[in-house]
């Protein structure tokens, strides 16, 4: 899962924007259904999705990981 995370935030500053969506909206529920949804890493994923989503305009969406 850490490397997922680290894969969203490269795609994202890469502009394969697209990609690190999906690879984000994917590692978030498997990080919350294996690890809990206050764990560390689930909120790395949290914050790493909410990254890619301000990029794309969705504020609204990336507000309500938080």
């Amino acid at each position: 899962m850490t490397a997922a995370e680290a894969l969203i935030h490269t795609l994202g500053w890469g502009r394969e924007i697209e990609s690190a969506r999906v690879l984000g909206e994917d590692t978030l529920p498997r990080c919350r259904r294996v690890l809990g949804p206050d764990h560390a890493r689930t909120l790395t994923a949290a914050t790493a999705l909410a990254f890619i989503l301000v990029q794309l305009y969705e504020a609204e969406q990336a507000r309500a990981l938080g």
